[in-house]
């Protein structure tokens, strides 16, 4: 009887501790996973930018993209949506954005491009103000099918395209 009972709470003991090892296990995995700098994709609703055209989404745009600037290659997803940006947007070295489409996600403002970066898959601009630009000393950065719109306003800094230094700069 009493071999029984140690036997019991031997197993109920090993029982336990293969738990804890699973769950300790579980949790050093995660911990690892979330401290990594490996790429993500994140979805810029889920830092607050709505996508309506009415509602401000500068804030929420800059947001994710910060989020993601410590993970070189990552990538800041605009699903379908206009997503009204009247403060421009800066896009960091090796950061991503991608929309749903040219025709499905608009980010209707001002983008300032760094290097090491592609923008794929949307459009960009609104009137009167130009669409992009680059940051100074920028290199490397890839446009994949990208809708520019935008230009048409008084003065130098309404070309739809803005590339080089400002002491150089072109403008298209």
């Amino acid at each position: 009887v009493l071999f029984r009972s140690l036997a019991r709470t031997l197993a109920a003991t090993l029982a336990v501790v293969a738990v804890l090892t699973c769950v300790v296990g579980y949790r050093t995995a995660a911990a690892t996973a979330a401290t990594s700098k490996a790429p993500i994709v994140v979805n810029a609703q889920k830092y607050g930018a709505k996508g309506d055209g009415r509602y401000t989404d500068s804030q929420a745009m800059q947001r994710a993209i910060d989020a993601v600037a410590a993970r070189p290659g990552s990538t800041v997803y605009l699903p379908k949506g206009t997503y009204y940006c009247p403060k421009a947007i800066r896009l960091h070295s090796h950061v991503n954005l991608r929309g749903a489409g040219m025709s499905a996600s608009w980010l209707e403002g001002h983008l300032d491009f760094a290097s090491h970066s592609t923008v794929s898959r949307l459009k960009i601009g609104a009137a009167r103000v130009s669409a992009v630009a680059n940051l100074k000393g920028a290199t490397h950065t890839t446009f994949t099918r990208v809708r520019f719109r935008g230009g048409g306003g008084n003065g130098n800094n309404c070309a739809v395209l803005m590339l080089g230094s400002s002491s150089g700069s072109r403008s298209l």
